[in-house]
C-alpha cells in the first residue's frame, strides 16, 4: 500500500473550542485496492465479424483465467428455467453447465495491463474461443490465476453473450404475439427467419416464418399454455447460420 504521513500545524482549532499547542504528524498506510474482474454487462449481442472483441475490467492484475462454456439451443429453456442466464456464476454452478446443462467449449488465459490500483479496460479477442455458426448462449467466466483457498467457491465474473446480427422486437396484444426480426447492422429486415415458440417443459410449442418484412405471428391459442406448456423462449434462426433468442 501507500504510506503517508500527515502534519497538523500548531493553532488548529478543535470542535470544542480547543486549540493544539504543538506539532502533530501521524503516519499511516493506504492499502492497494483489492484484485478484481469485471465485465460490461450491456455488452450482450456480439456482431457476426472477424474480429469479435469483448472488454473486461481488471484491478491490479496482469493475468485472468478464461473458461467459455456453450449452452445448446435445445437447453435454453432449461437454463432460463433454473435462473443461470445472465447472473454471475459459482463454481459448482459451472461445474453443473459443463457437464449436463451445456459444455466447455474453450478455456485459457490472457495476459493484461496493469496500473497500480487502477482499473485498467482490455478487449478481449474471442475468434479462437468462439465456435463458428453453433446456436445457443455462452458464458465466458473470468477468474485469477492464483486465488485463495477462501475464494475458489465464491462466484466469478460472467458474461453470457450470443454471437449474432440478429434483432428481435415483439408486440403482444388480444391477437397474439407479433415478433419483427431486423438485421442489427443496418436495421434491415430479414426475411425467412425461422421462429420458434418454446415451453417450460422445453416442448415446441409452434414456429413461424418472418415475411418480407420480417415480421412473423403467433396467435392467442399458443401463449395461453398453463403449468409446463406456458412460453418460455423465443428462438429466430436463419439458413445461413444465424441465430438469436428472447
Amino acid at each position: 500500500g501507500a504510506k503517508l504521513e500527515r502534519v497538523v500545524r500548531p493553532g488548529v482549532t478543535g470542535t470544542e473550542g480547543g486549540r493544539l499547542y504543538r506539532e502533530a504528524r501521524r503516519r499511516f498506510t493506504v492499502p492497494d485496492r483489492a484484485e478484481r474482474i469485471s465485465f460490461d454487462r450491456n455488452t450482450y449481442v456480439l456482431p457476426r465479424s472477424a474480429d469479435q472483441k469483448l472488454p473486461m475490467t481488471t484491478v491490479n492484475l496482469e493475468a485472468v483465467k478464461l473458461r467459455l462454456y456453450r449452452i445448446a439451443d435445445r437447453n435454453l429453456a432449461t437454463a432460463v428455467l433454473r435462473g443461470f442466464i445472465e447472473r454471475n456464476l459459482y463454481p459448482s454452478v459451472e461445474t453443473d453447465i459443463g457437464q449436463s446443462v451445456g459444455s466447455l467449449v474453450w478455456e485459457g488465459e490472457a495476459k493484461v495491463q496493469s496500473t497500480r490500483n487502477e482499473e485498467v479496460t482490455t478487449l478481449l479477442s474471442l475468434d479462437e474461443a468462439l465456435p463458428a455458426h453453433r446456436e445457443g448462449i455462452y458464458a465466458l467466466v473470468a477468474r485469477r490465476p492464483e486465488e485463495p483457498a477462501s475464494e475458489r467457491w465464491r462466484e466469478h465474473a460472467t458474461q453470457w453473450l450470443v454471437v449474432s446480427d440478429l434483432g428481435l422486437t415483439t408486440f403482444e396484444g388480444r391477437n397474439g404475439l407479433a415478433v419483427v426480426v431486423r438485421a442489427l447492422g443496418d436495421a434491415a429486415p430479414v426475411p425467412g427467419a425461422e421462429l420458434t415458440l418454446v415451453a417450460r417443459n422445453n416442448t415446441v410449442l409452434t414456429s413461424a416464418t418472418t415475411d418480407a418484412q420480417g415480421i412473423a405471428r403467433f396467435r392467442p391459442g399458443h401463449l395461453r399454455g398453463k403449468g409446463g406448456n406456458r412460453p418460455a423462449l423465443l428462438t429466430a434462426a436463419t439458413a445461413a447460420g444465424d441465430y438469436n433468442f428472447i
